[in-house]
């Protein structure tokens, strides 16, 4: 190796790569109540007609109440309840939303029953908390496939709220 020239070394998963061809995102849930015996549950989707993957590159959890809470991830979930769509997406590098095409959805709600999912991940928030996951794409969803946060309360007298926030990038198939 040459010497005279400065040596480097660039960790691209961090989405610099995808946010300079405006294929980078990020996006939140609304505010989602998390009530004793019920869970609130945010996700990032991949509709299953999308022609893309979607690698999940920051995930964050930031619990607005003086409740601790347990959350849980799921992937490749069914889902069963009402669901709100978010529009709260742009792309990682521009403030608008014009000539967004963005094909990963946000969706969020509460008392939603998660059917078949695989949960390898449990974590716990404390009161005013935020967790930050960092999975740097090494989650991928495919078409069809749901990356999904299920959020639920230690203390079974109290109710809390929280925002869940996600950042990825999509590559077409």
């Amino acid at each position: 190796m040459d010497k005279s020239y400065p040596y480097y070394i660039a960790d691209i998963s961090s989405g610099y790569i995808q946010n300079k061809q405006q294929k980078y995102f990020r996006g939140k849930t609304g505010v989602i109540k998390v009530k004793p015996g019920l869970n609130a549950v945010g996700i990032l989707s991949n509709p299953i007609n999308s022609g893309a993957k979607i690698y999940v590159n920051k995930v964050l959890v930031a619990n607005l109440s003086d409740v601790p809470f347990v959350e849980n991830v799921y992937y490749q979930s069914g889902l069963k309840g009402n669901l709100f769509e978010s529009y709260n997406i742009a792309s990682g590098n521009k403030g608008d939303k014009k000539d967004l095409k963005k094909l990963g959805k946000i969706y969020y709600g509460e008392d939603i029953s998660i059917i078949e999912g695989i949960s390898p991940e449990t974590f716990s928030v404390g009161p005013y908390q935020n967790f930050k996951g960092n999975p740097s794409g090494s989650v991928i969803l495919y078409p069809g496939m749901n990356y999904i946060i299920e959020a639920y309360i230690i203390n079974t007298q109290q109710s809390g709220g929280c925002i869940m926030s996600f950042a990825w990038w999509e590559e077409i198939i």
